[in-house]
């Protein structure tokens, strides 16, 4: 009768008591991919991939999280703290799956790039899964470049397990035939990363301008916009580069010329300005010299508008002023100086003789030139009737 009870009572407990939790085992296996970023030769990228499967209830989706080797270093160019997003399409157990990943990436010129993890769900309520890759992609906003990878490769079964994913990613140990790491090194003593080349702000925006004298035109001008910041937390330096002013001065001029573009660059308005000694065949087209500023701005990426334009020529007091709203591409901040070409309040003369002609009688004239070299020339008495601002009509 005891030994009956006792078994019993062991049956109970053998019964009543929790079921383990299932140990997952991720799906693994070893993918060549073949990329081709922007317009670089193609490039093979072999990597390690793993996969884990996650499920937090029974019957639940299945949270994947994959880690991947660095990719090979064939950037030409160092990448300090950008933005890098990824994708790595998989076929779970016949369904397409894409997992997804993003993070600040820094890595020198040539030198293998680490990626971050991926994760992506899907639905399932089998224990096993069957798992290939189908492509991967990867991406750099500021510097408006993608990678597409195509390759397709089989990897070993993917067990789920129980639980949730970690909050925290794995640390993922690359084998021994992965590159190696490209994370700076910590110590004072090192050299920090190569620096961050940037990317101009650039676009056409067109400014309304009216002249001193009352009339008016058009000024479609191209601008690119670039930023340096030495150290986090300085000023940004700016330079601003635009297309020509358009003319149809019949006589040469020589004066000075003073411009100023007004932007607003990550939100905050600024000023660049610049002075130039304007030398113009008759009928040509006026440089626009370089117009710096600099602005207090966080962020790497920022957003740039041009907002107003206007020159001035003080010895014959004449100028105009120009109104615009014209959106640039994003800025990227440089950690690089730029080379000084003169502009910004420096004495830039470019070479009058070899400007081109506008000729036509569509060209947008800029009355100041003619103005001023009338007023040199003691010719008072001409008056010269610019062409107006061309105007839309309806229907």
């Amino acid at each position: 009768m005891a030994a009956a009870l006792g078994l019993t009572v062991g049956s109970l407990a053998l019964v009543s008591s929790p079921a383990a939790a299932a140990e997952g085992v991720p799906a693994t296996g070893k993918t060549t991919f073949t990329c081709k970023l922007s317009t670089f030769p193609e490039f093979q990228y072999v990597s390690d991939i793993s996969v884990a499967g996650y499920r937090a209830s029974v019957g639940g989706p299945v949270t994947l999280r994959a880690t991947m080797s660095d990719l090979p270093g064939v950037s030409p160019a160092p990448l300090n703290n950008y933005q890098m997003d990824t994708t790595l399409t998989l076929d779970v157990d016949g369904k397409e799956v894409v997992l997804k990943g993003g993070a600040k990436v820094t890595a020198a010129a040539r030198a293998p790039i680490p990626l971050p993890d991926l994760e992506g769900v899907t639905t399932s309520d089998k224990a096993e899964l069957a798992v290939t890759v189908k492509a991967f992609k990867f991406d750099f906003p500021v510097l408006q470049m993608a990678g597409p990878c195509a390759g397709e490769q089989k990897l070993s079964t993917l067990t789920v397990g129980d639980g949730s994913a970690p909050t925290t990613p794995p640390t993922t140990t690359p084998p021994a035939t992965a590159p190696p790491t490209t994370a700076p090194p910590t110590t004072a003593e090192t050299t920090p990363p190569a620096g961050n080349p940037g990317k101009p702000a650039e676009g056409t925006v067109k400014f309304a301008c009216t002249l001193s004298l009352g009339s008016k035109f058009d000024y479609n001008a191209k601008m690119s916009v670039s930023g340096y910041r030495a150290a986090a937390g300085d000023p940004v330096t700016l330079q601003a580069t635009m297309s020509k002013l358009p003319g149809i001065a019949p006589v040469p001029i020589d004066g000075s010329m003073d411009f100023t573009v007004d932007l607003s660059v990550g939100g905050t308005a600024t000023t660049l300005k610049a002075t130039s000694t304007v030398n113009a065949a008759p009928k040509a087209e006026v440089a626009v010299p370089t117009l710096k500023g600099s602005v207090k701005a966080s962020g790497d990426e920022l957003d740039v508008t041009a907002k107003a334009f206007m020159f001035n020529f003080p010895s014959a007091g004449i100028g105009a002023e120009c109104t615009g709203n014209g959106a640039l591409s994003k800025l990227g901040v440089s950690s690089e100086p730029p080379e000084d070409d003169g502009g910004g309040g420096g004495d830039d003369t470019p070479s009058g003789d070899t400007l081109p002609k506008t000729g036509g009688t569509n060209s947008l004239p800029v009355i100041g030139l003619a103005a001023s070299a009338l007023i040199l020339l003691g010719a008072a008495g001409i008056v010269w009737f610019p062409s107006r601002r061309s105007t839309p009509t309806s229907g």
